[in-house]
């Protein structure tokens, strides 16, 4: 039986974060891919890339794709090992087209500074693994929990990083919550004196949290949620139904959202209900 989680750190700071922190040590000293001028694209399937380095086999992706640094939203290669999306067919646009918003904020920001990081410190094969959960919801609000993980592949002759690798994992069983704008990163242990700065970076270019709901706001949003209106909600609270039109007016206007629906959608995302 599959025992579900509390929350996203669960995952990125439990189970599987630590067997990365072991495998990491065993990182190899010569290189895993040739040079980039004779790079092909079959040193990228799947089969070549496990038998080459034993990080990439113990990851075990559902499905992952290898890029460039310098165009990261174009794969050089990728390939759907076993991830099921029900009715959509699993490709990069599709899997960027459904996934949640406001993950997919947080995925281009984070990913815009691991990249110029790797670029000015001249990080390597597997110097280090990103794990983020994001969500990704499909037709029929078909919600599914993924770990998503970066590393660099593969540097330039100069040791410029060139080829990164992305891979995604469904841990949808494992998952009950999570936490906004979730990441842990794993460095190297030769390169470990990093992952403060790249943090620091990381916690940095995070939007400034919008103003928090306050307890009764929390009260009105969770009915909503279960479909009442406000003279319903107005007799559940004990308050008059003008209070509760106030209320939600300021909630409308607070979180620059255009109606109900979409207030529901933001208070999903910052984990309210």
């Amino acid at each position: 039986m599959t025992t579900r989680t509390d929350s996203s750190a669960a995952i990125l700071q439990g189970t599987l974060v630590p067997v990365l922190r072991r495998v990491t040590n065993e990182k190899p000293a010569t290189p895993v891919l040739p040079l980039v001028r004779t790079v092909t694209r079959d040193y990228f399937s799947w089969d070549q890339l496990s038998a080459r380095h034993p990080l990439v086999h113990l990851l075990q992706p559902d499905y992952y794709k290898v890029f460039r640094l310098a165009n990261p939203e174009a794969p050089v290669y990728q390939q759907n090992l076993h991830l099921d999306l029900g009715s959509v067919e699993v490709s990069h646009i599709a899997l960027r087209q459904f996934v949640n918003h406001c993950d997919a904020a947080h995925l281009q920001r984070t990913d815009r500074i691991i990249h110029q990081f790797a670029m000015e410190c001249q990080l390597g094969s597997f110097d280090f693994i990103s794990s983020i959960i994001i969500r990704w919801i499909g037709p029929g609000n078909d919600q599914r929990y993924l770990l998503r993980k970066t590393a660099i592949l593969q540097a330039d002759d100069h040791g410029v990083p060139v080829f990164g690798i992305m891979t995604l994992k469904d841990i949808t069983p494992l998952v009950s919550s999570l936490k906004p704008d979730n990441i842990d990163i794993t460095f190297h242990p030769e390169r470990s004196d990093l992952r403060c700065e790249l943090m620091r970076r990381i916690k940095l270019a995070q939007p400034k949290s919008q103003s928090h709901f306050t307890a009764r706001e929390i009260e009105i949003i969770r009915c909503l949620s279960k479909g009442m209106s406000s003279k319903e909600i107005a007799s559940e609270l004990f308050i008059s139904k003008a209070t509760v039109d106030t209320h939600r007016q300021n909630l409308i206007h607070k979180w620059e959202v255009t109606n109900t629906a979409a207030l529901l959608r933001k208070a999903m995302d910052v984990g309210c209900i």
